[in-house]
């Protein structure tokens, strides 16, 4: 699945891949398949538990935290890693959700592609991203 949104070109990797078995990869997040009209209506239960109000405000709720702690330490620019703290937080936010079966190192992983991506963007003005959900990587032209 692709998705292009609105800098240098580089590549960069979303989230490890999950090993096989009972765990699974998430798909898009709550806000993502709402902007882009792919809820998942065909299943009640899902559309409202994963897609639904509540699971876009926990989305928000930690891109805001997120974005905070993110601005008190420059945007991630020269940390390495992220407060174990903050990670065990965002996982209990989301512990209902279909992203639980993410680990803290998934969730440092995808912030800090994020605030890279996040950070050329902002130095280049602007730019385009491509995002390869099949092959976990985020490309920015």
């Amino acid at each position: 699945m692709r998705g292009r949104y609105a800098c240098r070109t580089s590549t960069l990797p979303l989230l490890r891949r999950l090993p096989p078995g009972p765990r699974r990869r998430p798909g898009l997040s709550p806000v993502t398949r709402f902007v882009l009209g792919c809820k998942r209506k065909s299943d009640p239960k899902t559309d409202e538990a994963e897609d639904g109000g509540r699971a876009i405000a926990i989305e928000e709720g930690i891109s805001a935290l997120v974005f905070s702690y993110a601005a008190r330490h420059g945007y991630f620019a020269n940390v390495r890693h992220i407060d174990h703290e903050l990670l065990k937080t965002i996982a209990a936010m989301a512990s209902h959700l279909e992203v639980s079966v993410l680990r803290a190192t998934d969730w440092e992983q995808a912030i800090m592609t994020g605030y890279v991506a996040w950070r050329q963007l902002r130095a280049n003005s602007g730019g385009t991203l491509h995002i390869d959900l099949d092959q976990q990587m985020l490309t920015i032209e």
